[in-house]
């Protein structure tokens, strides 16, 4: 199973393959330094996932019906409500 950040840098591989000109294959290439660069952050996220199930188990909690959105989409909710 691969990640986003995985799936994202083997289709931009994909792509630069079918590129000739140098100047889009360059931006490609620090496309692809970016992805990689991201790694981290995506291994921080998994981790901290992963520990969050785990002491949800672990202290029998409900489990929340959109984590994302409540966790890293909270500035989107803010927004509606003052637009409102």
């Amino acid at each position: 199973m691969k990640t986003y950040r995985q799936q994202l840098a083997m289709w931009v591989e994909e792509k630069k393959k079918t590129l000739e000109d140098k100047k889009q294959i360059e931006l490609i290439n620090e496309i692809q330094t970016k992805i990689k660069s991201m790694e981290d952050i995506e291994m921080w996220m998994v981790n901290d996932a992963y520990g969050r199930g785990y002491d949800d188990k672990e202290l029998v909690r409900g489990r929340t019906g959109n984590y994302y959105g409540h966790t890293y989409k909270i500035h989107d909710l803010l927004k509606t409500l003052i637009n409102k």
